[in-house]
């Protein structure tokens, strides 16, 4: 399980975390942080999501300033040696991502508006 790892205003400080189990229901095992927003270079890292596609693992994530995504290394807990995540679609997005198994699909499921008083 991929999981945000974030108080509100850190957005350097945010990352991705993971735990494992051998079954859905649990009991996890808390191995921390996969990476932080300062270690990689992007702001705001939070909201993961997880596919596996032809033996591969990749992680997508979403920020406040595009969606990001990279593969994983085959047990799923680091970033795949040398990679590099990759931005999908910049700002202003506010993501969901969701795959069919044949193509990914970013969808903007939220509306951004502004109030002037």
């Amino acid at each position: 399980m991929y999981y945000s790892m974030s108080v509100w205003g850190g957005e350097w400080t945010c990352g991705i975390g993971v735990a494992t189990a051998d079954k859905p229901e649990g009991p996890f095992t808390d191995h921390g942080k996969l990476f932080r927003s300062n270690e990689i270079g992007i702001q705001n890292c939070i909201d993961p999501f997880y596919i596996e596609d032809g033996g591969k693992k990749y992680l997508f994530w979403g920020s406040f300033h595009g969606i990001y995504g990279a593969e994983l290394s085959d047990d799923g807990l680091s970033l795949k040696e040398g990679m590099k995540p990759q931005q999908w679609q910049a700002q202003p997005m506010k993501e969901l991502i969701f795959t069919n198994g044949e193509a990914i699909t970013i969808c903007l499921p939220l509306s951004v508006v502004a109030v002037k008083d």
